[in-house]
């Protein structure tokens, strides 16, 4: 499992087409979340809806996970055995720390990526 601490937490749109949360601790690791937005759906045909990656395009993957879990100052992941690079980890678990109003960006963007 790969445990980081993240000192940035982002959560945005991208052409009003793609919702971003990712988890950067600005040295080595990262964690991006990805969803088509409503309404742009259509374009993860044949591909899939979530997009994860984990610090390299290269450890991505579309719906390759089984398990999330936000908390007050963490966020965990486990992956399926879709891909292979993200199936040796297992799992990531990034800390943050979160003020309240950042906290509840957080789960409200979680909550439309895992709609």
């Amino acid at each position: 499992m790969l445990r980081f601490h993240a000192t940035s937490v982002e959560c945005f749109s991208q052409f009003a087409e793609v919702l971003t949360v990712s988890f950067d601790n600005r040295a080595d690791h990262y964690l991006a979340l990805q969803v088509w937005t409503e309404g742009f759906e259509e374009n993860a045909d044949g591909i899939g809806m979530i997009h994860v990656e984990v610090d390299d395009q290269s450890n991505s993957g579309y719906d390759c996970f089984t398990e999330v879990e936000l908390r007050r100052n963490a966020f965990h992941i486990c992956f399926d055995g879709q891909v292979r690079e993200l199936a040796q980890l297992r799992a990531v678990e990034v800390t943050f720390a979160l003020g309240a109003d950042e906290f509840k960006e957080l789960g409200t963007a979680l909550r439309r990526i895992f709609r």
